[in-house]
């Protein structure tokens, strides 16, 4: 790689669509999703130079898009956006979410999204990613056990939640 921008350039089709799921499924928001990806990679490429090799390009980024969905989740913008913009069934589905909904059953999307955030990110990283415990670890500030005890309980709350809805057709 010859210089930062064909880098950076190599990083986004590399690494892009992971990020985007990973993003929305812990925003719940396209819009959202879509601009704080870009804003991973943003910082990626501000930060090419402190990048210490000591994790991987794509542990890396993972830190940087869960840090940049913590400082969304707190900002004053969440906290006030307007109820409406967070129904799924008020816009009109996007092509990333039909991508999302064709590789997961439909029921196990939203089962997914009923869980917390430190549980949803733990089954997206290791289910959809395939990063390790380790790796996710790395990424959300915790210790592979943690990650492990965090991924057990995230697999039982949604067959749980698939139960449910297996049996009673509906939330």
């Amino acid at each position: 790689m010859s210089s930062d921008g064909e880098t950076i350039s190599q990083l986004m089709r590399a690494h892009w669509n992971g990020i985007w799921k990973f993003v929305y499924t812990t925003t719940k928001n396209r819009e959202v999703a879509n601009d704080l990806t870009q804003e991973v990679f943003i910082q990626a490429y501000k930060s090419l130079d402190q990048f210490r090799r000591e994790s991987s390009v794509k542990t890396w980024l993972f830190r940087i898009a869960r840090n940049k969905c913590t400082d969304y989740l707190r900002s004053w913008a969440f906290r006030k956006v307007t109820p409406f913009s967070m129904i799924p069934h008020l816009e009109s589905p996007s092509v990333e979410e039909i991508a999302i909904k064709s590789l997961e059953h439909a029921a196990a999307v939203d089962a997914l999204m009923t869980l917390t955030v430190k549980h949803r990110e733990v089954v997206v990283l290791h289910i959809q990613e395939d990063l390790t415990f380790r790796e996710i670890g790395e990424i959300v500030g915790a210790s592979s056990g943690t990650v492990k005890m965090r991924y057990r309980r995230a697999i039982e709350a949604l067959r749980t939640e698939l139960e449910k809805e297996m049996f009673t057709g509906g939330y």
